[in-house]
């Protein structure tokens, strides 16, 4: 679900306005509008000498003065007005000529129709003032003329409870914020509140949707629009003028998160310098985290400044649409730190920033993974797309840099993580050979092994690099279906495997791999049986429990409700690879193919897909047992 954009409704009701405004019937044009609408004002004296009717209306309730405002001509305005137009004349929806003339940012029309006895208050059928019109086009004199004619600056549209002071800042007019202020706008008004369900992957499904929530949108301040918006300067008006710095939306976002999240560098630093909280955590996650999504190296330094804690870890994810493509936290990244997210994100000018403000430089993640490891691993972009699924990958140079900044503030090249992968085995299996060369040169060594008995040479040769396997699936995950595990050097990790080769890299087996003996994991893994008639042949037993010939979980997936038919695609997909068939392959027994809509096979058991869990790295692990209550080991 897509992060609601708050000025949106805004949009809609100028729509609205301007829909409304603007239907004028040109097809049964009166001879006095044609001459109007051509600006033809002889023609137009004439026709009023002539007795035409300076208040005849269209059939929309039009009359011939809205076409004089429309047209931004003040002498055939002038001319209507003597002949007896009467500037107050509603049409048919409520708008007025002094509408029109806001909506063309014609000062000098708007004061000689309040001077004609123009309704300074006037709305149409939706509350939208003339005064909102002005301010949501910005022109300060055509606001300030209002004003002085005792324009009502609280009123309130009515598909919204937006008012003009809100539709100036969304709009980034700071010289008509700054007369509204001063003509008394309430500073704390709010738009309306509504709530809206939050639909993800998961939850879409039938069956499942007691697990979707409501959160509840709307309730904006004109400074949350500024902080939305970017507007600093309408932003620093309301400040001045007594707005609250620590606004608060109904979900819990506060102004600087509001800022952070929006790329609104300026209005943030507006806000700190007001006092506003740099730590708010009304959404689980902090303004520190929002600036780094959004690269904003600049905040981060000013939140910093004001007190920031560079240690807080994410509680929650930003609501989000399926297969999105905005900007967003997911709730993958829950108790990730600021430290951390900028590895991810691959930004070292925040990496430099954090470690001088107080940053944790040995924070790991569940898993680990330190910030080394984090900038060398697969991952998703800041849209939440992955490399798989045609997200741009990014430079590695970029990457580099990211491990000379994580480098410079914890120089061990070494520390490893719950599967005893270093930063080096991430950096060959991803083929990164410029990061593996100064990994190499800062002390990395380059025969490390894992808990598998891997050396980065090994992972390099099995793993599945940059754009091919960026959700850090097993290393052959579906991938060799003749239970062959070794190494493979394919023409995309020649490069890296000559690279450590050349610096000392050995890729044969060690005499076993260490136990992995942490909570999650199995402490012992079950011996398999050998290959047996009726299965295929990249699937053994261990213990009653499926796995494939390198020892590596299998599961099923509850919302694959049709037999032989998988509901697993997308982000899930990365999540969750498929057990692949080759081409060749074909049904046996209870064993029978999927056809995925990619045209590749997948194996199912007894009608049940079959798939592998990315976070599981070693023989006998589970980690994704039971996850979301719908993944299961597969079992005989």
């Amino acid at each position: 679900m897509r992060r609601f954009s708050r000025s949106s409704a805004i949009a809609a009701v100028v729509a609205c306005t301007l829909a409304a405004t603007f239907t004028l019937s040109a097809a049964a044009d009166s001879p006095l509008v044609a001459a109007i609408r051509k600006k033809d004002a002889a023609a137009v004296q004439t026709l009023l000498r002539q007795g035409a009717k300076a208040n005849a209306p269209q059939g929309d309730g039009s009359t011939p003065l809205f076409w004089a405002a429309h047209v931004d001509d003040l002498g055939i305005a002038d001319a209507l007005i003597r002949a007896g137009a009467r500037a107050d004349l509603p049409n048919d929806t409520g708008f007025t000529a002094v509408h029109v003339a806001c909506v063309n940012r014609n000062a000098a029309m708007v004061q000689r129709l309040l001077a004609a006895g123009g309704n300074p208050n006037a709305a149409s059928l939706n509350g939208e003032t003339v005064l909102m019109t002005c301010a949501r086009t910005g022109n300060p004199d055509a606001v300030k003329a209002l004003l002085d004619k005792g324009a009502r600056v609280n009123e309130k549209e009515k598909a919204h409870d937006q008012t003009a002071l809100m539709w100036a800042a969304a709009q980034g007019h700071g010289a008509v914020v700054k007369l509204l202020a001063q003509a008394g706008a309430d500073l704390h008004a709010r738009s309306r509140s509504y709530s809206q369900t939050v639909v993800n992957e998961q939850t879409q499904r039938t069956g499942r949707e007691e697990l979707n929530y409501d959160i509840t949108r709307g309730g904006m301040t004109a400074l949350l629009f500024t902080a939305r918006t970017g507007d600093a300067e309408s932003a620093r008006a309301l400040l001045e003028a007594g707005a609250n710095p620590n606004d608060t939306l109904p979900d819990g976002m506060s102004a600087i998160v509001l800022a952070a999240y929006s790329g609104s560098t300026e209005v943030g630093k507006a806000l700190l310098d007001k006092g506003a909280d740099p730590n708010a955590f009304g959404t689980g996650y902090t303004a520190l985290h929002a600036a780094i999504l959004k690269s904003d190296a600049d905040l981060v330094k000013a939140l910093l400044a004001h007190g920031a804690d560079p240690n807080v870890k994410m509680t929650k994810g930003t609501p989000i649409r399926r297969e999105t493509t905005d900007f967003n936290l997911p709730q993958t990244l829950i108790g990730t730190p600021p430290y951390l997210l900028a590895a991810r994100f691959l930004e070292p000018e925040i990496i430099r920033a954090l470690a001088a403000g107080g940053a944790d430089i040995k924070a790991t993640l569940a898993n680990g993974n330190n910030a080394l490891m984090v900038a060398t691993g697969p991952r998703n972009n800041r849209r939440g797309i992955a490399t798989t699924n045609f997200g741009k990958p990014e430079p590695e140079s970029r990457i580099l840099e990211t491990v000379k900044a994580a480098l410079d503030a914890d120089p061990d090249a070494n520390a490893t993580n719950q599967t005893g992968d270093t930063a080096l085995h991430m950096a060959a299996q991803q083929r990164y050979d410029t990061v593996v060369q100064y990994l190499v040169d800062h002390g990395a060594q380059v025969n490390a092994r894992n808990r598998r008995g891997q050396t980065p040479l090994a992972a390099a040769l099995q793993g599945g690099g940059r754009g091919r396997r960026g959700g850090g699936a097993p290393a052959n995950a579906g991938g060799d279906q003749d239970g062959d595990d070794g190494p493979r050097e394919t023409p995309a990790a020649s490069t890296t495997a000559a690279l450590l080769r050349k610096l000392g890299g050995i890729d044969t087996p060690a005499a076993a791999p260490t136990p992995d003996a942490t909570p999650e994991r199995s402490s012992a893994v079950q011996p398999a049986t050998p290959p047996v008639a009726g299965i295929p042949g990249s699937v053994r037993v261990a213990g009653g429990a499926l796995v494939d010939a390198r020892m590596m979980a299998l599961y099923t997936y509850d919302n694959d409700r049709e037999p032989n038919t998988s509901s697993c695609a997308g982000n899930c997909l990365n999540n969750w690879p498929a057990l692949k068939a080759a081409a060749t392959d074909s049904p046996m027994g209870d064993w029978t193919l999927v056809t995925r809509d990619d045209g590749t096979k997948q194996w199912a058991y007894k009608g049940k897909p079959l798939y592998y869990f990315a976070q599981d790295k070693a023989p006998g692990d589970k980690i994704g047992d039971g996850r979301g209550g719908v993944w299961h080991i597969a079992k005989q």
